[in-house]
């Protein structure tokens, strides 16, 4: 079977979408600038992607004086998340040396194999007066990989005067070796005026 066409009538139809329809548009969706900045600024408070968009409903008036939706917030979060991607240490590191130029007292170590972050250790003033004022008796309690880097978290902590637990100190290593847990005590031990080596 087959057809044959014989006459073909051009006639072009336009679809006009009426104004209470017009925010479903793909064009009124899209991400403005104040939009972006509010996702990064959220983001960055640990806010979630649909709190950030409820909060950005209740701040301009209600759902229809908000173009995007929330499936447009969660695309540019996690295109945002992809153009950080590995580059998380190195945004950690500068971000912790910047508060050791701006803090005297702010102490902050990290070291590097095969420039992979391998261990990081940081100690802020109050860790330091805690540390002088309760630091008889430290302990230090690794954390399993918890975190999506899988690195384990080892707060140092003491204890003061009303029996309460007290961070002298902070660290992230990549792995459980003797050598991480040296370069850990010595750069406790650095940051808190004491040098001494340990293997």
């Amino acid at each position: 079977m087959s057809f044959k066409l014989e006459s073909f009538k051009s006639c072009t139809t336009t679809l006009f979408i009426p104004q209470k329809s017009a925010d479903i548009q793909k064009k009124s969706r899209k991400l403005n600038y104040a939009d972006k900045e509010f996702i990064i600024r959220a983001t960055i408070e640990n806010v979630g992607v649909t709190k950030t968009h409820k909060l950005r409903v209740a701040l301009k008036g209600g759902y229809e004086c908000v173009g995007p939706e929330e499936s447009d917030y969660k695309n540019f979060r996690k295109k945002l998340g992809n153009i950080i991607g590995n580059k998380d240490a190195q945004l950690v590191v500068n971000k912790m040396n910047e508060r050791k130029t701006f803090y005297s007292d702010y102490s902050f170590e990290y070291k590097c194999v095969d420039s992979v972050l391998n261990a990081m250790f940081w100690a802020d003033e109050t860790y330091k007066v805690f540390y002088k004022e309760f630091g008889d008796v430290i302990s230090f309690n690794p954390t399993f990989r918890a975190n999506k880097y899988g690195m384990v978290f080892v707060p140092f902590t003491a204890i003061d005067n009303h029996k309460r637990s007290v961070t002298v100190g902070d660290d992230l290593l990549s792995n459980e070796k003797i050598e991480s847990y040296c370069w850990l005590l010595e750069a406790f031990l650095k940051a808190h005026g004491k040098n001494q080596h340990w293997c």
